[in-house]
């Protein structure tokens, strides 16, 4: 349902302020995180990622991809359905299409301003800030417990169960009841 809504609200935004949807100009399938560049005329590319799910690149059944052809020459509007698609390569390319995508509206609609001062700081972080991070993302984890002990981490890499005597960790966000998102960019 949401990312239903939030491709509706992207198309919404092209249609209405007349901007030219970007191109996909490539699409990197790895083994922790999938990349799509995607590049809109007079900006620098912008790049979204999503998670590669492990039990996906795992799949012992030697899944096909049912898809074919160069990802580059498909329309950007595919590509974004394909966020909507049941857990698969497919899906995976749509969300990172997605984030992609929102990096570009954002842009343009919402220039970023630059945080000055420690991340930490800046979202007033202190000893009884309780944070979830989506995915084990190490460095801002170690940074943040350095203030609060109350973090977990959704994310289904067995490799980080050893770390559950420091966090919680859950395998599925749906087994936490609240979480914070804070999305950012940096210019690397």
């Amino acid at each position: 349902m949401i990312l239903e809504k939030t491709i509706e609200l992207v198309k919404q935004i092209y249609r209405y302020h007349k901007i030219v949807a970007p191109k996909v100009t490539k699409v990197v399938i790895g083994l922790g995180y999938t990349g799509v560049e995607v590049a809109a005329y007079c900006y620098e590319p912008f790049l979204g990622v999503a998670k590669t799910l492990s039990r996906i690149i795992d799949n012992t059944n030697c899944s096909k991809i049912d898809f074919s052809g160069t990802l580059t020459e498909r329309n950007i509007t595919q590509l974004l359905g394909w966020s909507i698609e049941p857990p698969s390569l497919k899906k995976i390319i749509g969300i990172a299409t997605l984030n992609a995508v929102s990096q570009h509206i954002f842009e343009i609609q919402n220039p970023y301003n630059e945080i000055t001062e420690d991340l930490m700081s800046y979202l007033k972080i202190n000893h009884s800030t309780r944070i979830m991070f989506i995915g084990f993302i190490e460095p801002m984890i170690k940074k943040a417990s350095k203030i609060t002990n109350s973090i977990s981490i959704v994310d289904d890499n067995p490799f980080i169960r050893q770390l559950s005597n420091k966090f919680s960790i859950k395998k599925d966000i749906r087994d936490s009841r609240c979480f914070i998102l804070y999305w950012f960019r940096t210019n690397q």
